[in-house]
């Protein structure tokens, strides 16, 4: 599945994460756009600042020490082997959850809202690749069906 190469302004950005505050309700989402946490990658050249026409926007945000990031590129998604990483699933259901370790992941299909102890929820769904830190205790709140391919570790 390739992601729909396009160029996003500043105000489709704006309303996308309203929409997207809308549907979690009440949730703080990753993709607020809250201060300088969103950077959106891809989208400027470096040297011009200009517009890389063709190129797709990726968004990455940093809440409660999870690492949120949407519309990554399938390039990124094969340089780490993803479609080898084992699949978990969980249906509808909350619990409470330890990361021995550092966990990356791709969302295959579902929402989730995951919150660190003493920290804000984070609204994760189908699509988003994740980044839990180590030691990070926190609740899984399964909205919808979850699927997903997991590494442990360190790439």
């Amino acid at each position: 599945m390739t992601p729909q190469k396009q160029w996003v302004s500043q105000q489709q950005r704006q309303q996308q994460q309203k929409q997207q505050q809308k549907r979690t309700s009440g949730v703080t989402s990753a993709t607020s756009g809250r201060g300088p946490a969103a950077v959106v990658f891809g989208l400027f050249s470096r040297k011009t600042s200009k517009p890389v026409m063709g190129s797709t926007v990726t968004t990455t945000t940093t809440t409660s020490g999870i690492k949120l990031t949407q519309n990554v590129d399938d390039q990124f998604l094969d340089e780490l082997g993803v479609k080898e990483w084992p699949v978990w699933s969980c249906e509808e259901s909350t619990f409470p959850w330890q990361y021995s370790e550092q966990e990356s992941c791709l969302i295959l299909e579902g929402d989730v809202v995951v919150t660190p102890d003493g920290g804000e929820p984070v609204a994760i769904q189908a699509g988003d690749f994740v980044t839990f830190p180590e030691g990070m205790s926190c609740t899984w709140d399964v909205k919808k069906p979850v699927k997903k391919r997991y590494y442990f570790g360190q790439f």
